[in-house]
């Protein structure tokens, strides 16, 4: 998967004449620049490239491979003006002045920008409002003052991508720089949703790029993982969670839209409990279906279960129906509202929702939650029956969350039990709740009309992939960022 990045990037100068005897502005200048191939070592290396304004008396023909003024005077340590970041355009302005007493003799034709005294970034003539040449005498009874503004531009996206603000503090103020990390994420389902890794970055001053590139393997991914603290819960004949990977961030510069447009395979060996319900529980979000096979032979009498997102109030919950939400855990509403809130010491285990939902299909969904506190921990337990009548039966125990953590947890359930009993819970520790972030979204399940599934059938289900790249524990994923820099608004 790869990502480009194109920030523009422009520089001009505006230049105030001002008689140090009457006060009055004599004379005034302005100067478009031409960025020079010099910078672009300075900005694929995230190194300094505006602390100095140089000044010239010199003229000739413009090119991008000069490195110094025509005739170079002298220069100053410039200081900020105007600092203004924003999207899609951050304005950066410094000054320097030349005082009476400076470079008296001299008359001024050129200016540029560097972080040194000699060599420039960028290089500009002066001229007047029509954008004829001008030249500025530098006399005892004038100042001058010289007012050089970076703009960088950053597209606008249309596709649901997010720009980050460390690139434009670094660009427009000279801010911190971008780590060499990468992370892929799904823009909408929040279930582990973004798995970082360290890169490496390679840069280019002439091609004006700094790249990253990165491998996704099999135990860093989205959605249910058997490695290490990421897996909770029970999936049919131990399979992951599929992901759809639409997002490639590279942090400090953006949550960026990828593009993928292929045909995936996913390989189901029937459960004997999908077999006894005649349905197969699906480990992907949406239902997009090219073709499905069964031990070889190509089907085409199925169907899906509704699905969909159930955060929010009971209407919301598709084929879910909610039974009991009682009144004694009233925080349960605000927990299915994505927040939960808590002031005060926890000082003890406090049930904060219970709800018991009931569906004549069965379960296949995903809950994701985070929390961040004090010292407390937040937990999920789960109860599955077949009958109303029955004993509630334990289908997995104390999901936990430590304290002071970022990334989401989730679980994976899927069962042909027809009730579900979820109870959450803060427990223990001190310190006061922040935030409680929970989503839930429902994995559709693949129903047949005529064919009969048996245990152990091989089901093969073909999908077709735009703008979404399928990431699980089965492939890897090699991942490039590419940032170009530059570009002349």
């Amino acid at each position: 998967m790869r990502a480009e990045i194109k920030p523009k990037f422009h520089n001009r100068f505006d230049i105030v004449v001002t008689n140090v005897e009457t006060g009055e502005v004599e004379l005034r200048g302005q100067a478009e620049n031409m960025v020079l191939n010099r910078i672009y070592t300075r900005l694929v290396a995230f190194s300094s490239y505006f602390d100095q304004i140089v000044f010239g008396t010199g003229s000739g023909t413009m090119d991008p491979t000069r490195t110094t003024l025509f005739n170079r005077v002298g220069n100053k340590p410039c200081s900020t003006v105007e600092l203004i970041r924003a999207f899609p355009v951050s304005k950066w302005t410094k000054s320097i002045r030349l005082e009476a007493t400076e470079f008296n003799g001299n008359i001024l034709t050129e200016v540029g920008i560097s972080e040194t005294t000699t060599s420039i970034n960028t290089h500009a003539m002066i001229t007047d409002a029509e954008g004829n040449q001008l030249t500025i005498e530098k006399t005892p009874v004038r100042i001058i003052d010289i007012y050089a503004t970076v703009f960088v531009e950053f597209d606008e996206f249309s596709d649901g991508g997010e720009w980050y603000t460390t690139l434009r503090d670094y660009l427009a103020g000279a801010g911190s720089v971008p780590s060499n990390t990468l992370a892929i994420s799904t823009s909408k389902y929040l279930c582990q949703p973004n798995v970082g890794m360290s890169a490496t970055a390679t840069t280019d001053a002439v091609a004006r790029t700094r790249k990253l590139n990165c491998q996704f393997s099999n135990y860093a991914v989205l959605g249910i993982e058997a490695t290490g603290s990421r897996y909770f819960g029970k999936t049919f004949k131990d399979r992951k969670l599929d992901i759809p990977v639409d997002r490639l961030i590279w942090t400090g510069v953006g949550s960026l839209p990828v593009t993928f447009d292929g045909d995936m395979y996913y390989e189901y060996m029937v459960s004997a409990e999908e077999a006894a319900a005649n349905k197969l529980f699906l480990n992907f979000k949406t239902t997009d279906i090219e073709e499905v096979k069964v031990n070889g032979n190509v089907i085409t009498d199925h169907y899906f279960t509704e699905f969909g997102d159930f955060n929010y109030t009971s209407e919301e919950f598709s084929f879910l129906d909610v039974l009991v939400i009682p009144t004694s855990y009233a925080k349960w509403t605000e927990v299915i509202n994505n927040h939960y809130f808590h002031t005060g010491t926890i000082s003890s285990t406090r049930q904060c929702g219970m709800v018991e939902l009931y569906s004549e299909e069965g379960f296949n969904f995903v809950i994701s939650f985070r929390t961040r506190q004090g010292y407390a921990r937040s937990y999920y337990d789960f109860a599955t029956k077949d009958n109303s009548e029955d004993a509630w039966v334990n289908y997995v125990t104390g999901l936990g969350y430590g304290s002071n953590e970022t990334t989401y947890r989730y679980i994976h359930i899927n069962t042909t039990q027809k009730y579900l009993r979820i109870n959450c819970y803060i427990t223990e520790g001190y310190g006061s709740m922040e935030f409680f972030d929970w989503q839930s979204y429902l994995l559709p399940m693949m129903k047949f009309n005529t064919t009969v599934l048996q245990e152990g059938d091989i089901v093969l289900i073909k999908r077709h992939h735009i703008n979404e790249i399928p990431k699980g524990t089965n492939y890897l994923l090699n991942a490039e960022a590419v940032l170009v820099l530059g570009e002349g608004i």
